[in-house]
């Protein structure tokens, strides 16, 4: 078979063009930092990218997960700390306040000390931590209670269940 000069510019041109269009690449790839640009470039590479960038997401919510419960932590110790301190406080006023009059000056004061106390207590146990309510259990998003709530000292006693029965005859 003859060799023209036709067959020899082409193939040159063929072999010039592939070289260029593997430059582009190359400068492509040096540009942008990326070997692998599209899955098909390289599909082995591109699923273990895709593997890689999913386990940094992971490791990212990890992250913020562990700081939002650090946070979580602190502030329900810092409110559990205070509200031991008020109960302690509490208990030693009633325990100085237990005497036999009720009209006691000391005595009134105390209960009124530990009425302030108690809305203290429901105002910590109110304490919110990003939009939860942090001693709020499983309804985390509601709010528990509200200091004039009635408690079992104020609210009105129920009547035993034999005094609401009538003798039968």
């Amino acid at each position: 078979m003859r060799i023209s000069n036709l067959m020899l510019q082409y193939s040159s041109l063929a072999n010039m063009r592939s070289r260029l269009a593997s430059l582009a690449v190359a400068q492509e790839e040096v540009t942008s930092g990326r070997r692998v640009r599209t899955v098909s470039d390289q599909p082995t590479d591109a699923v273990r990218i895709m593997e890689l960038e999913g386990r940094l997401r992971d490791i990212d919510q990890f992250r913020r997960n562990s700081a939002a419960a650090n946070t979580r932590l602190s502030s329900e110790d810092a409110v559990l700390d205070s509200v031991h301190q008020l109960l302690a406080r509490a208990k030693s006023l009633t325990l100085s306040g237990a005497t036999e009059s009720p009209s006691d000056p000391m005595r009134i004061q105390a209960l009124s000390e530990v009425q302030r106390i108690r809305e203290q207590i429901v105002s910590l146990g109110n304490t919110q931590v990003g939009d939860e309510y942090i001693l709020g259990g499983s309804l985390a998003r509601r709010r528990r209670s509200s200091p004039t709530a009635p408690t079992s000292a104020t609210a009105t006693p129920a009547r035993p269940a034999s005094a609401t029965s009538s003798p039968s005859a």
